[in-house]
C-alpha cells in the first residue's frame, strides 16, 4: 500500500517469490538500469501506461521479450498468500499484453520483461476492498 501514497509517477518491479533482504534485493538488474536512467541518462525501463481488466498498455524503447500475469486467489495476511504466474499474450506492435484473469483471482498484476531481463510491474488490481486486506486504492 505504500506505493500508492505519493501522487507521482512510479516504476514498480515486483518479482514473485523473490527473497527479501539487502543482498537479494540488490541482485535484479532493473535497479541499476533505473538509477542509470535517472542519474546518467541511460535508456528508460519500459513504462506501464495503464492496466485494467486483463490488459496492460506500455511504452518502451527496449524490446519486450515476455509478459506474465501474477495472481493470488487467497485472502488474509499478505505474506501468507500464494502467488501463481501465467503467460500473457504479448502484442509488441500495439504495445499491449493481455491475459484472462482467473475468476477466483482476488489480486493480480502484470510483469513485463525486456530483452535484458529487467522487469517492470503494473499496479495491483483487485476484486474488492477485502481482497487488499484494508488497503485503499488511489
Amino acid at each position: 500500500k505504500s506505493y500508492w501514497l505519493p501522487n507521482a509517477q512510479r516504476t514498480l518491479a515486483i518479482r514473485v517469490r523473490m527473497k527479501h533482504g539487502h543482498l537479494d534485493g540488490a541482485i535484479p538488474n532493473e535497479i541499476l538500469e533505473f538509477a542509470n536512467f535517472h542519474l546518467k541518462g541511460g535508456t528508460a525501463l519500459p513504462k506501464i501506461v495503464s492496466s485494467h481488466n486483463g490488459q496492460v498498455k506500455f511504452q518502451s524503447k527496449r524490446r519486450i521479450a515476455k509478459a506474465e500475469l501474477n495472481f493470488t486467489s487467497d485472502r488474509g495476511k499478505w505474506m501468507d498468500r500464494q502467488w501463481k504466474t501465467i503467460a500473457a499474450n504479448l502484442n509488441s506492435k500495439k504495445s499491449i499484453a493481455t491475459a484472462d484473469v482467473p475468476s477466483d483471482a482476488t489480486v493480480w498484476f502484470f510483469n513485463l520483461y525486456d530483452d535484458a531481463g529487467n522487469v517492470v510491474s503494473s499496479e495491483h488490481e483487485y476484486r474488492d476492498q477485502d481482497a487488499m486486506n484494508g488497503v485503499s486504492s488511489r
